[in-house]
């Protein structure tokens, strides 16, 4: 799976869904999918965020009840001022998807549990919305950072459904969030959200929909890594010279490694907590 930049940057422009929310109030700024209403940078003291997905019935449609809805590969970067470096700090492959099945327009915050089933290729598994619900759904724990160090964030998901004939729309979005343990209050102090892509049709084939929180010439400047086959970014670990016994120090090496299978080092980017 992966993603070209210029569709990328197509599923980030006002008025490019490909379809709308069952049951969403037209009023919801995020019911036309993105827009440019949200937090783009961490409020001050912040140290963590939450990236996440939703699918809905598509608006007109009958909902799909034998439908499963499925969730692969799901990264969430921040972005460094400092350095300019994308740091990836939530990965599905170690932290899980988990969710529920909240009301359409999320009143009362009120849901019913959605069972989560992990497949043997690491996707995850759950029910199709029914009637008046959607998926909702997160990683396992939020991914942090060093206070003032971030100016942006990525959240990248693959997603599909299971069903040829299920009418279904989903987004992805990323929320801001005071630490990695503040509760959910309901004034959205402790998460103030950032924003959401636009609404993608499922179909079942993989389709990969991503969010940054910059704008199109910020991210084209700096892309963020995970699209499609590109290598995770790299840190270094240490750097040495090579002695070669006649002429002295002569040659360099440096040694790399995907920043999810080292940690030191880590903070010298101004990142906090366990990945």
């Amino acid at each position: 799976m992966g993603i070209s930049l210029s569709e990328l940057i197509k599923q980030n422009t006002l008025g490019q869904s490909e379809g709308y929310p069952a049951g969403v109030p037209h009023s919801y700024s995020w019911y036309k999918g993105w827009n440019p209403g949200g937090q783009m940078t961490p409020p001050a003291g912040f140290t963590a965020v939450e990236g996440w997905g939703q699918v809905y019935t598509e608006e007109g449609t009958p909902a799909s009840p034998s439908a499963d809805v499925e969730v692969a590969n799901a990264k969430t970067y921040v972005h460094i001022k400092e350095t300019g470096q994308w740091v990836l700090v939530q990965d599905q492959s170690k932290l899980g998807i988990g969710g529920g099945h909240f009301v359409s327009d999320f009143a009362g915050n009120s849901a019913y549990p959605m069972t989560v089933t992990r497949l043997s290729n690491g996707a995850a598994s759950f029910d199709a919305p029914s009637t008046g619900y959607n998926d909702h759904f997160w990683y396992g724990s939020r991914g942090t950072y060093m206070a003032g160090t971030v100016d942006g964030v990525y959240v990248q998901m693959d997603m599909r459904t299971t069903d040829a004939n299920a009418n279904l729309v989903g987004m992805v979005g990323v929320d801001w969030w005071r630490n990695a343990t503040a509760p959910f209050l309901a004034d959205h102090s402790n998460n103030p959200g950032i924003g959401g892509s636009n609404w993608i049709e499922l179909s079942t084939q993989w389709k990969t929909i991503g969010f940054y929180s910059m704008s199109a010439d910020g991210f084209r400047a700096s892309p963020a890594p995970p699209r499609g086959s590109e290598r995770e970014p790299l840190q270094i670990l240490r750097k040495s010279r090579v002695w070669d016994g006649v002429r002295g120090y002569r040659r360099r090496s440096i040694e790399l490694a995907p920043y999810m299978n080292a940690s030191s080092d880590v903070t010298s980017f101004g990142l906090a907590g366990a990945f």
